[in-house]
Parts: structure tokens; sequence; C-alpha cells
């Protein structure tokens, strides 16, 4: 690891809460204590990172995003800001995308319009803005434009996400159309054409690799320039899924209700399953420290989860989509997730403490904690630099 410092974006996305977007700074040769780098906003609607080009970009306000605050790992202190303007009382965007089109680099596309009043104005164009092209203006970009798209996966902390979906063959983004916007792969062989599963979730995409995914826990992986989609098992249900190049992050999770049997289309658990649910109904194990982390001036990180549909038992996983290796991590704190990895390190939080984890020959090394404290229970996204 030749890179002497983790930088941890702490922020609570999708809020009406304007929750402070701080950069933070970690050794990672020893613990430390966090220092902070540059307050980047007041509340954000979103944070995409791009693990392959090592930059984060902060989309705010939340709910209606006009600033676009970019992140670089080459100079984390320099923050670059771009916008796209618009009225919020007239256009509202159904998200916000990041974008990496050949020969022209990445960008912001925000699919703007008005749903909510007459005269109705659907979704059918892409706004745009660059983010590598110095006072570049915004500009309009066909739907197709999405073909593109970059998605690091859902991030952890019960933050609200964002879930496209995906369906036909070859795969499309099914935005704004019934047809939806062709990614120009072809669907999974393992799901029917006339299944239940035929919509998926666009789990992730970046350059290297596609993950999609029908049911929690099963993944369809393409890796750039193959035809043949690999299907993975979680060892554990899961919707919250991230990639750090070839490999793959992941949450566990049970459902937060139980029923032993039900109409087709319900979430049936079985029987082993049962008892650990009915065990854990209070809710994720850690509450008590979560009640005492605080998100503005109303909201803790326990009414996050206490908002969840779902119970975090403190279970991660990562895979090595080349070898298909497993490593688990188990916290037993329901506020936990994987921050990074890199080709010999883990990066993992557990509440407001973060660890690194040694990838050796057949499993992960003891952890080291590097920092505690310093509102690192709102990190949720990680690069190295200097």
């Amino acid at each position: 690891m030749n890179e002497r410092f983790l930088y941890v974006l702490t922020a609570t996305t999708g809020t009406e809460e304007k929750a402070p977007v701080d950069l933070w700074r970690v050794a990672t040769s020893e613990p430390s204590v966090p220092s902070p780098v540059v307050r980047i906003a007041d509340g954000a609607d979103c944070v995409l990172l791009d693990s392959e080009r090592r930059r984060a970009i902060v989309a705010y306000p939340a709910i209606a995003p006009t600033n676009f605050a970019v992140i670089d790992a080459s100079s984390p202190a320099t923050v670059r800001k771009v916008q796209i303007p618009y009225e919020p009382k007239e256009l509202l965007p159904e998200g916000v995308y990041l974008l990496d089109i050949p020969m022209k680099g990445e960008f912001i596309g925000l699919p703007l319009g008005r749903l909510w009043r007459e005269p109705r104005l659907p979704y059918r164009r892409l706004t745009t803005v660059p983010l590598d092209q110095a006072g570049g203006a915004p500009a309009e970009m066909a739907m197709e434009a999405l073909r593109f798209i970059r998605l690091g996966g859902a991030v952890g902390g019960a933050l609200p996400q964002k879930v496209l979906q995906v369906g036909g063959d070859p795969l499309s983004i099914l935005l704004a159309d019934p047809k939806g916007w062709s990614l120009g792969l072809p669907r999974p062989p393992f799901v029917r054409p006339n299944s239940t599963n035929q919509v998926m979730r666009l789990v992730a995409r970046i350059e290297a690799i596609t993950v999609v995914s029908g049911i929690p826990g099963e993944l369809y992986i393409l890796p750039a320039g193959k035809q043949d989609w690999q299907h993975v098992l979680l060892p554990f249900r899961s919707n919250r899924v991230r990639i750090f190049g070839p490999w793959i992050a992941a949450i566990g999770e049970y459902p937060g209700w139980i029923q032993s049997s039900g109409p087709s289309g319900t979430v049936v658990v079985g029987k082993d399953d049962q008892s650990r649910i009915a065990a854990l109904r209070k809710g994720s194990p850690g509450e008590e420290k979560r009640r005492s982390e605080r998100i503005g001036q109303r909201t803790t990180v326990d009414d996050l989860y206490n908002g969840m549909s779902a119970i975090f038992p403190g279970e991660l996983v990562v895979i090595n989509t080349v070898s298909g290796r497993q490593m688990r991590i188990s916290t037993g704190q329901g506020d936990s997730e994987i921050l990074l990895v890199t080709e010999d390190t883990v990066f993992y939080r557990v509440n407001d403490e973060i660890y690194a984890a040694a990838i050796l020959e057949g499993a992960l090394g003891n952890p080291i904690k590097l920092a505690v404290g310093g509102g690192l229970y709102q990190a949720h996204w990680a690069f190295l630099g200097n």
C-alpha cells in the first residue's frame, strides 16, 4: 500500500436533515485521530463514487440537487464544483447519474421532468454537465446515453437507495419508457424470458464489470468484453452490494418479518432463519450506540434503522469475481459496512470505528483499528491518497 492516508466522506443523504458533508483523513499505517480536510456541503441528495477513477461526486442540496462537488484522490482538499441550474418548482430530476462516455469523459446526467401537475413533462432527455472540461456548460443528451452509466452500488448505514430496474434482451434500463434504454448487454441465460425475475436490479456497473440481481443474495456478473455471465450466490440475503474493481462487497440482512408460508409473490422465511429473526426482532444489534449518534437536529442513526424493513445482524462478505474467493467479516453490530477493497486490504466501518484487514493467502488478517469518532458513523465512501 503506497498511499499514506484513507480519505473518508461522511454524509447522510436523501433526508431533510441538513447533515454536514465532510471529508476526513485517516492514516493507514497506524491508529490515529481522524483529521478534518474540508466541509463540502450542508446536506446532500446523493454521493456517486467512481472507484476506477478514484473520485467522488456529491450532489446537493437534497431532493433538488443543482450543485455537484467533485473530489479527486490526486488532490482531495481541492473541491471543484459544477452546476446544472433549473427551477425546482417547475422541474425535478428522476435521479442523478454518472455517465462515462467514450472519447468525451465523465458527465453528470439528470433526467428532468414534471409529472406532478399539468402540463405533464415526462423524462425524455438528459441534462448533462462535463466533469473534466473547465467551464463546461450544461447541455442536453439523448436518453440513450444511459448506456454509459457508472454505478458503484448501494452503501450501508440504512441510507435510502436508488434502485434502477433492468429487463429485456438486450438488457435495458427501465426508466421513463416501458421498452427502456439499452445497455448493449445480453440478458443472463439463467433468467427465463417469462420468469418473475425477468425484471432485475442493476446493482453496479463500472468499466471492468456489470452486476445485476433478480433475488436478494443472487448476483449475475459480466466482465467487460465477455458474453458469458457468472452466477454468484452470496452467503446471505443482501440488497446492499458494492463493487471495487474485481471485488464485490455485500452487507447481510434478514427480512424484518416472519412468514412460514404465503401466496405467490410474498417473501417466505424458512424455518432455519425464523429463530434467528425472532432473536433479532427488537432490531439490528447495536441500537444503544446508534441512539447516541446524531444526524442534524432531530434524527439519530437508530432512527434510520428503525425505518428499515430489514434487520442487519453485522455480517459482511467480500468476493473476488476472478478467483471466486469469499471472505466473511462478523462484527455483531448492525451498522457495519465495507468502505473500500484494494488488492491487499479491506477497509470497513463498525459504527464510528474504521478498521483495516490485510488480504492474506487464504483469509483476512487480524483487523487493525485505524480511527474512531469524529462523525465517522456517517462514513460510507472512501478512497486512498497522499
